[in-house]
């Protein structure tokens, strides 16, 4: 089962429980980016909502949640630095 949980402020992790490969996490993480990317009508007004995505994948990325968080979080903002609305995988420095 997937889990999806707020970090707080506008900051969501996003736990996938049935990756095997990181491609598996590229395609849920791009169908992410596109559902944030549509048009949300709420009573008169349209929103467009913009995301950045860091992405890190255990083991290799971390052993537990506090590294794979830390990753992922570097590795948005490369993402951000990159122009937004697109997501990244975490590389070591």
């Amino acid at each position: 089962m997937d889990t999806v949980s707020r970090q707080g402020g506008d900051q969501f992790a996003v736990l996938l429980s049935d990756v095997q490969r990181p491609d598996d996490a590229a395609v849920s993480t791009e169908k992410i980016l596109k559902a944030l990317a549509r048009v949300h009508c709420i009573d008169e007004h349209e929103l467009r909502v913009t995301s950045s995505i860091g992405v890190s994948v255990f083991p290799g990325d971390g052993l537990d949640a506090e590294l794979l968080i830390r990753n992922a979080d570097a590795a948005m903002y490369q993402a951000k630095k990159l122009g937004r609305n697109c997501f990244e995988f975490y590389w070591p420095p």
